[in-house]
C-alpha cells in the first residue's frame, strides 16, 4: 500500500469517525440491536415447522417430539432477538427478560392458529388459480403465500409492540417475492389470499373507503368502482 493511500485512509477514517461523533443516532446505548441475519433464519425455520417437509424436515409433521424440539430451538434464539430489541429501544425502562418471555409465550401459542390459517391460505391460492396443479406446488413455489407467511408470523410480534423485528421479517418478505403487503394493522385474521396470474395480494385497514380502484393489465387501464366485479 502506498503512503499516498494510507494518507487517503487516515483522513477517511477520521472524518468518518467525527460524523458519528455528532450524530445521535449512532450513540452507544449499552446494548446491540437485532441481528437482521439471525432474525431472518429463525423466519425460515418457522416457516419450515409450519410446513414440515417442504423447507426443512419432515419428522416435526410426524412426531411430537421432533416439532417440540425444533420450536424449543426458535424459541431460545427469538428470545436473543427480543431482548436485543427492548434493551435497545426501551432506554432501560423495561425488564426486557421479561418482556421477552411474555412476548415468546404469546408468539409460540398462536403459532398452531397461524398454521391452520396458512391452510386456508393454499387452498384459497389453489382454487384461485387455474394454473395451480397441486396444493403442493403452492406452497413450494408461490411467493405469494411467502409473503403471507412471513406476514402472519410478523403480525403477532407487531401486536405484542416488539420494536424492529416484525419490520426486519416483512421486509425480508418483500425484498424477496417483490410482494408488500400493507395496512394498518396487517390482519393476523386476513381474507384468504387468492393468487392467479400476477396478483399481488394487499391488505387495507377496516376504515379504508376505496374510491377507485385501477386494474393494470396487457390491455390497458381499467377503472372501476368498489362495486364492480374484477
Amino acid at each position: 500500500m502506498t503512503d499516498e493511500m494510507r494518507t487517503i485512509i487516515r483522513e477517511s477514517a477520521a472524518r468518518i469517525t467525527e460524523t458519528c461523533g455528532g450524530e445521535e443516532l449512532f450513540h452507544a446505548r449499552g446494548c446491540a440491536l437485532p441481528e437482521r441475519a439471525e432474525v431472518v433464519d429463525i423466519t425460515e425455520k418457522l416457516r419450515a415447522l409450519l410446513f414440515p417437509g417442504f423447507f426443512g424436515d419432515v419428522s416435526t409433521a410426524r412426531s411430537e417430539y421432533a416439532a417440540g424440539y425444533a420450536l424449543t430451538g426458535v424459541c431460545a434464539r427469538l428470545r436473543v432477538q427480543l431482548e436485543a430489541a427492548f434493551c435497545y429501544a426501551g432506554n432501560g425502562e423495561i425488564d426486557v427478560e421479561e418482556k421477552a418471555e411474555s412476548v415468546l409465550k404469546v408468539f409460540i401459542s398462536s403459532l398452531p392458529e397461524v398454521q391452520k390459517l396458512l391452510l386456508c391460505d393454499v387452498e384459497a391460492a389453489f382454487d384461485g388459480d387455474p394454473a395451480a396443479k397441486s396444493r403442493a406446488g403452492v406452497v413450494f413455489s408461490y411467493p405469494g403465500l411467502h409473503a403471507i407467511t412471513v406476514y402472519r408470523l410478523a403480525h403477532i410480534l407487531y401486536k405484542e409492540e416488539v420494536p424492529f423485528i416484525p419490520r426486519i421479517m416483512t421486509e425480508y418478505a418483500h425484498s424477496l417475492t417483490g410482494i408488500d403487503i400493507n395496512g394498518r394493522p396487517i390482519s393476523a385474521a386476513m381474507p384468504r389470499t387468492m393468487e392467479k396470474g400476477q396478483v399481488i395480494p394487499f391488505l387495507l385497514p377496516r376504515d379504508t373507503q376505496i374510491q377507485e380502484i385501477v386494474v393494470h393489465t396487457t390491455d390497458g387501464d381499467q377503472k372501476m368502482t368498489p362495486k364492480d366485479q374484477i
